[in-house]
């Protein structure tokens, strides 16, 4: 008579290999789940900053709320650079240093009193995580 304990080290070892392949699979979904989360409070943060940036515009505070971030305006627009924890950068560090770029270029339009400008939030490697267009109401006679 033969001895089964081959077989049971057989059975036992695919049993192992079952559960091992299952940890495996549930640790790739775990990974993947924490990255879509992160990228999602990033796209979610570069949203309502760039709300608040076309909110400030539309009320004419624009220029002094770009000004408050350590953006520096110019003619076609500013930029403001943002830490991985979206605090501003106040000084002019900030550009080598940003994890996050909030972008606002202003456009031509044909129509008096009506301004438009497209914001938009960038990370670190340039991919777009946001854009908005805004238009707003001159208030000043030219």
């Amino acid at each position: 008579m033969r001895s089964k304990a081959p077989l049971v080290m057989i059975e036992q070892m695919i049993m192992l290999l079952v559960f091992a392949l299952a940890a495996v699979l549930c640790l790739q979904a775990f990974t993947t789940s924490k990255e879509i989360s992160e990228e999602s409070i990033c796209r979610d943060r570069a949203v309502v900053e760039v709300q608040n940036a076309a909110e400030s515009m539309k009320a004419g505070d624009g220029e002094t709320y770009f000004r408050e971030m350590g953006a520096n305006l110019g003619e076609e627009g500013g930029q403001i650079f943002y830490n991985e924890k979206w605090k501003p950068f106040e000084d002019s560090k900030g550009e080598m240093e940003a994890a996050f770029r909030l972008q606002l270029s202003y456009k031509d339009t044909d129509i008096a009193y009506l301004q438009s400008a497209e914001i938009a939030v960038y990370d670190a490697e340039g991919e777009l995580l946001f854009s908005m267009p805004v238009s707003w109401q001159n208030r000043e006679v030219e």
